[in-house]
């Protein structure tokens, strides 16, 4: 069996679950979920819930999580109410953010931790991830208005992500702010491109984006639930994402073969991380 240490916002979590699912099929094995980390979330990080749930994706969730170390051996002991039996899980943690070839040499019951935020986890499910993250449940009326615009006009979402990148030290300082500079090359390279662009604007911030950005033909999307945001992002035919793994996945989520993406070139403010194999190399970065 391959489980995996769930963490992080909506976006993160999709990212675990689908480099999760991908050694669970290479393995012909099943795939757990431990959820454990939300229960007991570091005041240093920002508050989450686990959000899958939106999704058709099988919700095999681990109950319980018992940490054994045994000797030279790192050993996790996973107690599985469900199945009523204890099963011993060779621990894997990421070792950086560049993508990690050994990665597919890995056998028998492993306990994945880390990000994985590259497609080079995944590429090779890309079909299957299109039926797993399918919404479950339908979306309003007002949402499916805003869905059925991103279809008849060249629709262009732009993902401005504050809240924690302003809020929270280690966030900011981790992440880093994507200031307008980027936003207006963005949107001068898509006017270039696409004829009669139709902006859809999202944001945990929405009112300083009504307040800052001024773009004309823009509707600004504002949902309480994160996964709905997702939802009409992913309807869009192009995109210009933050440094968010939610808007990489808006973009990546979206069918249209033509599309343009729109990327920062810096996805991380910290030196220390590498964010080489997090861009797609079809994507365009500024």
């Amino acid at each position: 069996m391959i489980a995996i240490n769930l963490r992080g916002g909506l976006g993160n979590q999709m990212f675990q679950y689908a480099a999760g699912l991908s050694l669970a099929k290479k393995n012909n094995s099943e795939l757990l979920m431990d959820t454990s980390w939300f229960e007991n979330i570091d005041p240093k990080d920002t508050v989450r819930k686990y959000e899958l749930d939106c999704f058709l994706l099988d919700q095999n969730i681990v109950d319980k999580v018992d940490i054994e170390l045994t000797g030279e051996m790192n050993r996790l002991g996973l107690v599985l109410n469900r199945i009523k039996k204890s099963n011993y899980f060779t621990e894997y943690v990421e070792a950086s953010t560049i993508f990690d070839k050994k990665f597919y040499s890995l056998k028998g019951n492993v306990y994945l931790i880390g990000y994985f935020q590259s497609e080079k986890y995944f590429i090779d499910i890309r079909k299957d991830l299109l039926k797993q993250f399918k919404f479950k449940n339908k979306t309003n009326s007002k949402n499916k208005k805003i869905i059925e615009e991103t279809k008849k006009t060249n629709s262009v979402s732009i993902h401005i992500r504050r809240g924690d990148y302003v809020s929270n030290k280690n966030a900011s300082n981790f992440h880093g702010l994507q200031g307008m500079n980027y936003y207006k090359k963005a949107l001068r390279v898509i006017d270039s491109k696409i004829k009669d662009p139709r902006y859809f604007v999202f944001s945990d911030d929405i009112d300083w984006c009504k307040k800052n950005l001024a773009i004309k033909n823009t509707i600004f999307v504002s949902n309480k639930k994160g996964s709905e945001d997702l939802r009409i992002m992913a309807s869009c035919k192009h995109n210009i994402i933050a440094n968010s793994s939610f808007s990489w996945w808006g973009a990546w989520l979206g069918e249209n073969d033509d599309k343009v993406v729109i990327s920062p070139k810096s996805w991380f403010k910290s030196r220390e991380a590498d964010s080489s194999d997090i861009i797609p190399s079809r994507w365009q970065k500024i």
